[in-house]
């Protein structure tokens, strides 16, 4: 997906990298991230249980306890809620799924452990 503010992250992020590098010499207005390399052995996974409509409450970037909420199953013909998505550790979600609907044992959370 492309919008305003993700096209201007990215366009920030070049920046910072150029500058850094030494290929631009400006000073940056606007503060940013440090990068971090991250390991596969960091990530959790969270799959969804269940197939149905994806209501998200927490996304990319929030800090999360173990047994947070992170999102709820719906169940398409009459609402009722199939499952709770709960943070099975403390870290930050690094992912979220961002679609209207879940399929069973679909990727719906990446979170990096703390």
């Amino acid at each position: 997906m492309i919008n305003d503010v993700t096209s201007e992250q990215t366009l920030d992020s070049i920046l910072r990298c150029l500058q850094k590098t030494g290929i631009l010499r400006r000073k940056m207005v606007r503060a940013g991230y440090e990068s971090v390399v991250l390991q596969e052995e960091q990530m959790v996974h969270v799959s969804a249980r269940r197939a149905g409509m994806f209501y998200r409450l927490l996304g990319a970037g929030a800090h999360v306890h173990e047994g947070d909420l992170l999102a709820r199953i719906l169940n398409p013909l009459d609402c009722s809620w199939l499952e709770d998505v709960t943070a099975p550790c403390e870290g930050t979600v690094f992912f979220a799924h961002n679609r209207p609907l879940a399929l069973e044992h679909a990727l719906i959370y990446r979170i990096v452990a703390h």
